[in-house]
């Protein structure tokens, strides 16, 4: 049964006769081919390098971005740091804890960067 839908099938795919696909030739000149490619690429390289060109600004931009943000933040833990290291400085102890804790936060900003 399976054989003879194939068999069929197979028929009447024989009657509907497509047209072969004409070389390249019979369009344009060889030489025309050639140049209209060589056109091509140089326009794919000049695109290309636009686009290589606005990347780099753009990731230029973020990687300043990201600095100047990292500066911020480091310089509001360490204002913080330094404030209750004064209001703390009676006691080593303290000190320590202080330094700890300012340590860890920075690391744990350092991470989320």
């Amino acid at each position: 049964l399976h054989i003879q839908h194939a068999l069929k099938q197979t028929e009447v795919q024989k009657k509907y006769h497509k047209p072969h696909a004409q070389a390249i030739n019979s369009f344009l000149d060889e030489e025309e081919q050639r140049r209209l490619e060589k056109q091509h690429r140089e326009e794919e390289e000049i695109l290309y390098k636009e686009f290589v060109n606005i990347r780099m600004k753009e990731e230029e931009k973020a990687i300043k971005g990201i600095q100047e943000e990292w500066e911020v933040e480091l310089s509001k833990i360490t204002a913080k740091f330094e404030r209750d290291l004064q209001m703390k400085s009676k006691n080593k102890e303290d000190q320590k804890v202080l330094t700890l804790k300012y340590a860890k936060e920075k690391d744990m900003f350092e991470k989320n960067m």
